[in-house]
């Protein structure tokens, strides 16, 4: 399917923590509001993806981890505010735990302070 490719390309060498990238993002994400469960799944494979098999987290990673919480969280307050995408909110939340995990796993990778 070309916008699955489409968003893929965008997570995988697109998304930055910058404003316009995650406005970029957050609108894929509700014009594609019926697929909200396979949006909500590929941004969560992509974030635990992101430093899987290191030793350590780098910068890179870091600031990648950064863009994409900021995606799900862009999501998640505009979904609220448009009927036809409220369904992103049930898909994170029930990926919560597992983000949550993958977090505390990357967190304790980082060599250093997080400032």
């Amino acid at each position: 399917d070309h916008d699955r490719a489409r968003f893929e390309e965008y997570l995988e060498h697109k998304l930055k923590s910058s404003r316009k990238s995650i406005c970029d993002g957050m609108v894929f994400a509700i014009e594609h509001a019926p697929n909200s469960n396979s949006v909500t799944n590929m941004i969560c494979d992509k974030l635990i993806s992101i430093g899987s098999g290191q030793s350590q987290v780098t910068a890179g990673d870091l600031e990648k981890i950064k863009a994409v919480l900021y995606l799900i969280s862009d999501i998640l307050f505009n979904s609220a505010k448009i009927t036809a995408a409220w369904s992103y909110n049930r898909h994170f939340e029930l990926k919560m735990p597992t983000i949550m995990n993958e977090m505390n796993a990357k967190i304790r990778l980082i060599n250093g302070r997080l400032s």
